[in-house]
């Protein structure tokens, strides 16, 4: 068995070999919509986050979680189908090495007026909030900010309400503390844990694939690998 570093391992170095993150930050997100219909968008990476965990309460920490950050707006239809269903793919592509990673797990909406999911136990309410408040302030930029003040995502542009919304975010603009008030209440952090990982590399003759999966071990994720045909 095997930990998440062999497989983040090769997923680093596809992105120090592109330019690095900030350059192949573009991902697939396909959720499961309420109508049970995949739907399936393009996010940013906004990061990679590790949480160290423990095997046993108060216990010293035995492991880590690894969660893709993405940033959006809690009125979103995505933010409902996660909350109606959490199962979730992520797809990354690099053009420059020929490799393609699918990952497949669970998504959590991370907002302070949504419950924290069973499936985030162990991890405290104020480190996720902390954690959500971090990409807020200090990774998306103002201009990211000052659209969460805009109006509700998929609506029609001739809502009346969501036209007074509009005009708050222009005049949200003059003011940075102001788009950052009105703003963060919309911002919602997601995290998407995978416990699949199937890794394609296209550059090779023949082409190499390989899928690894994880199981819970003593409170932490252990991993497998196996080599397949592409």
């Amino acid at each position: 068995m095997y930990t998440h570093t062999n497989w983040r391992r090769q997923l680093e170095q596809s992105f120090a070999g592109n330019g690095g993150i900030l350059n192949c930050s573009f991902a697939q997100l396909a959720t499961i919509g309420t109508d049970g219909r995949p739907a399936n968008r393009t996010v940013v990476i906004r990061g990679i986050h590790s949480v160290l965990v423990s095997a046993f309460p108060d216990s010293p920490a035995t492991g880590s979680r690894v969660f893709f950050e993405v940033a959006t707006d809690r009125r979103s239809n995505k933010c409902r189908e996660i909350l109606h269903n959490n199962f979730g793919e992520l797809c990354m592509y690099f053009s420059g090495t020929w490799e393609q990673f699918r990952f497949a797990g669970r998504l959590y909406h991370i907002h302070n007026q949504v419950p924290q999911h069973a499936g985030l136990a162990g991890i405290s309410p104020e480190e996720l909030e902390a954690e959500r408040y971090r990409v807020w302030k200090y990774v998306i930029s103002e201009n990211t900010r000052q659209s969460f003040v805009g109006p509700t995502p998929g609506t029609s542009t001739n809502n009346f309400e969501d036209q007074t919304l509009l005009s708050a975010q222009v005049e949200a603009k003059s003011s940075q503390t102001s788009a950052s008030d009105l703003g963060y209440e919309n911002f919602s952090l997601l995290l998407f844990e995978p416990d699949r990982v199937d890794y394609l590399q296209l550059s090779t003759r023949p082409h190499s694939r390989t899928i690894f999966k994880s199981s819970p071990g003593l409170g932490v994720e252990q991993w497998s690998f196996e080599n397949v045909n592409p």
